[in-house]
């Protein structure tokens, strides 16, 4: 069987080829398929139509409760902390990379200790 090589920075190991022979096949979707797809979307469509149009919910009382200023504000804090902590988060994760690739052992140190230590970064 023929091979590739491919290379990275641990070295080049060879790869198999690929033939069509060898490759996933894609089973088509069968009638039982679409009856279950369709016997899901009649279930859900119940749900939501019993939802909206039940009485019991008091709708006019729900949104009166989720309009009031407190409410609002507490959902404009809850967006505002959660954009500033994937920001912080995707900047921390870079730095650490950055660290982790450095040619300098403290730095680098510094970088496996805190990964090995919480568990947060993937293995290399």
């Amino acid at each position: 069987m023929p091979t590739t090589t491919i290379s990275s920075l641990a070295g080049s190991r060879p790869l198999p080829e690929l033939l069509p022979e060898h490759k996933k096949r894609i089973t088509p979707k069968r009638p039982r398929d679409y009856a279950c797809w369709a016997v899901a979307l009649v279930i859900v469509a119940g749900l939501v139509y019993t939802t909206v149009t039940n009485e019991n919910y008091q709708w006019p009382v729900v949104f009166e409760y989720f309009t009031t200023q407190s409410i609002l504000d507490g959902l404009v804090l809850t967006l505002i902390l959660t954009v500033v902590s994937m920001v912080l988060g995707a900047l921390l994760g870079l730095l650490l990379a950055i660290m982790r690739m450095s040619h300098q052992t403290p730095i680098s140190g510094l970088a496996q200790a805190w990964c090995s230590s919480s568990s947060t970064c993937s293995p290399t």
